[in-house]
């Protein structure tokens, strides 16, 4: 994420909407690929910049906004909420549930970062601006 804005707050907490991405290569070069592979490799890449460029993916660095209230009181209630966001998150609402779940696990990352949660922020993506466009009768269209 290059760009956020700041959307709200929520229970005493800011709550952030991502306005812009990077999508960073995990490879420095794709010498090793053939024509078809790269081909690939290129559309995959322009499909991601597509879904992530779309509004409506929201977070906070201290907020789980996967789970309900009534859910966080009962956590709150077990001491659940001492654990990293990222991993007490609900994963059905995650939208990068499956990066952060690779970057959690890497002994580099954990050890070159002191406060590493900050990077590991769970994405919500609102689909209500799609559903309100469906309730209307207005139809969607591939792109």
């Amino acid at each position: 994420m290059t760009e956020k804005q700041k959307v709200g707050r929520l229970d005493g907490h800011d709550i952030w909407e991502m306005k812009k991405s990077d999508v960073l290569p995990f490879v420095k070069t794709t010498i090793h690929l053939n024509d078809s592979q790269v081909r690939d490799n290129k559309e995959y890449v322009a499909l991601v910049q597509h879904m992530l460029s779309t509004p409506g993916f929201y977070f906070s660095y201290t907020y789980d906004l996967t789970h309900t209230q009534q859910r966080i009181h009962y956590l709150a209630e077990n001491n659940n909420l001492h654990s990293p966001l990222h991993e007490r998150a609900d994963d059905r609402f995650v939208w990068n549930q499956h990066v952060l779940r690779d970057f959690a696990v890497q002994p580099e990352f954990v050890l070159l970062l002191t406060s590493y949660e900050d990077l590991l922020c769970p994405f919500f993506m609102d689909l209500s601006p799609l559903m309100k466009l469906m309730s209307t009768g207005n139809s969607l269209r591939s792109v």
